[in-house]
């Protein structure tokens, strides 16, 4: 999860929230369901630095599922520095997951995140990440990840942002039996329609190639992975209500095969209620 990093450094608040989503993934008829309770509480250690504690726990199900589903937590803690136009920030991180109430894999990493502002209105932004994922019980079944990011930042008229950036990932499981890259660009654009609704729009691209490791013969497999996502933000609580906010998302994604073109297209949608406290 990343803070926000903004030219004015990270927001100072201490926000609480019950986020429940319904989706409908492929059209399918079987309908999910998502429960958990998220928290931030930022301390500020002086006028430069700050911590930000942040924690999300949620179970998911759907009406076909029998079981007692699947299981997610996170947690992170956030150094944030802020000096003038520069900010610069980095976060250890830690999840775990689990089907029924068995623990499957948990996973720890280390993000780190650099903002600073060019001129009046364009900001420069890099990232960059590490996470290690193991199954329970299983130290030989891991996954390695990396990835770096380099961004521009533009505010444009009538409350509008835009957002360009080129994202590089590369991943290893299995003590290196298989591994994949991928690299490709993303633009996003926010609108603050009104001083409660909010719109924005993103697409990345990805230049994908996994290797896997077969009978002592290495496979490659080369596509190109679409993703689009189409969010609405609406302040439904206003004064009256804090924190009470109505999220409907779209995401799109399509992974197609570089030999054929052939592909399979994911459709979800999502409508999530914030209650804040």
């Amino acid at each position: 999860m990343e803070p926000d990093l903004t030219m004015e450094g990270t927001q100072p608040q201490t926000l609480g929230g019950i986020p429940v989503s319904f989706s409908a993934i492929d059209g399918a008829s079987a309908a999910g369901l998502t429960v958990g309770i998220a928290g931030r509480q930022r301390v500020a250690l002086d006028d430069k630095l700050s911590l930000t504690f942040e924690a999300i726990g949620s179970r998911s199900r759907n009406e076909a599922d029998v079981s007692l589903g699947t299981g997610n937590a996170w947690s992170g803690a956030t150094v944030s520095y802020h000096d003038g136009a520069l900010t610069l920030a980095l976060q250890p991180n830690f999840a775990l997951g689990s089907t029924d109430a068995t623990l499957q894999h948990l996973s720890y990493g280390l993000t780190a995140w650099a903002a600073q502002q060019l001129w009046e209105g364009v900001s420069a932004k890099i990232s960059s990440g590490f996470t290690r994922e193991t199954q329970e019980n299983d130290s030989a079944h891991r996954a390695d990840a990396a990835m770096a990011e380099v961004g521009l930042s533009f505010d444009l008229p009538a409350h509008c942002t835009l957002d360009l950036g080129y994202r590089f990932a590369q991943s290893d499981a299995e003590l290196g039996q298989f591994s994949g890259r991928a690299q490709g660009p993303r633009i996003g654009t926010h609108w603050a329609l009104s001083p409660t609704f909010r719109l924005g729009l993103n697409y990345a691209y990805d230049n994908r190639t996994d290797y896997s490791l077969d009978d002592q013969a290495i496979q490659q497999h080369d596509d190109a992975l679409h993703r689009m996502d189409v969010e609405a933000d609406w302040d439904i609580g206003g004064d009256t209500i804090e924190g009470l906010t109505l999220t409907a998302n779209y995401h799109f994604e399509n992974a197609a095969a570089a030999s054929d073109g052939s592909g399979v297209a994911r459709h979800v949608g999502t409508v999530n209620v914030a209650f804040g406290f």
